[in-house]
Order: C-alpha cells, then structure tokens, then sequence
C-alpha cells in the first residue's frame, strides 16, 4: 500500500487493481488474501458472514468459477470512490466491467466494499455486491449472455 495515514486514491487504485488481476487470473488464493476474517457479505437476499478462511474461500471459488463459466476474463475497475473514515478504515464503490477474453464487455455493476487496515495492509472486511453471481448467471441466461 501507499505510505500515508488513510487509505489515498492512489493505494485504492492499487489495491483494487491487484484484486482484479487476482480475480483475472482465477487465483482463488490471491482472491482470498485481499479479504479480511470474518468477512461479510450483503446482498439483496440478505447477510453472509464468513467467520472462517476456509468459509470464505469456498464461497469465492464458486463466485469465481461461475464467473469463469460466464466467459468473464478480465475483471476492470473503471471507477472509484473511496472514503476514509479515519487511518484504518475506509469505504470504497468501485464500477466493475467485466470483459471476455476477446476483451468484449460482459457485464457492469457496482460494488460497496468497507476495508480495514490490518497488519498486512488493507483488507477487505464487508462486500454488498450488486448480485450473487448464481443470480448473475441467471439474468445473464435469461438475456441469452451466457
């Protein structure tokens, strides 16, 4: 991360940065290390605590694999808002566009993501995601996208 006291644009556009390279790559681990324990997730149908690494891990390797099943290739943040709330928390909402391997847009959406600052730099604590991806490959299907 930057040097400074809060989290800067310029340590948000890293970090978010090597979590899309992490996601591009289907790295589940390099995923997960980007996430803090317990993690949180929100999202329509309600909160996901993962108290647990090994919880969280397997639910992102069922987000990236359906991603992966998607033709998703190439995870860009477009856009970032990032808010600091003090020197070890910080909230961020990142424009996602999700692109094939041909580098063709898939999808787009919003992401609100909190982070902590831990002994291992910024991580990853709550995610209210826009849809789970289950939900993603549905609409995606049912629009004759995937």
């Amino acid at each position: 991360m930057a040097a400074g006291n809060d989290m800067s644009a310029e340590a948000a556009g890293h970090f978010f940065r090597t979590y899309s390279e992490a996601f591009a790559s289907y790295d589940v681990d390099k995923v997960l290390s980007h996430h803090d324990h317990p993690l949180t997730v929100v999202t329509a149908a309600g909160p996901r605590v993962f108290p647990e690494r090994a919880q969280a891990r397997a639910f992102l390797a069922e987000q990236m694999e359906t991603y992966h099943r998607l033709g998703m290739a190439w995870p860009v943040p477009a856009a970032a808002l990032t808010f600091a709330y003090g020197n070890d928390l910080a909230r961020a909402e990142v424009m996602w566009i999700l692109r094939n391997p041909a580098g063709d847009e898939v999808a787009r959406w919003s992401t609100i993501y909190c982070l902590r600052r831990t002994d291992d730099g910024w991580k990853l604590c709550i995610v209210v995601s826009h849809e789970e991806p289950k939900h993603l490959a549905a609409a995606l299907e049912r629009a004759g996208l995937a």
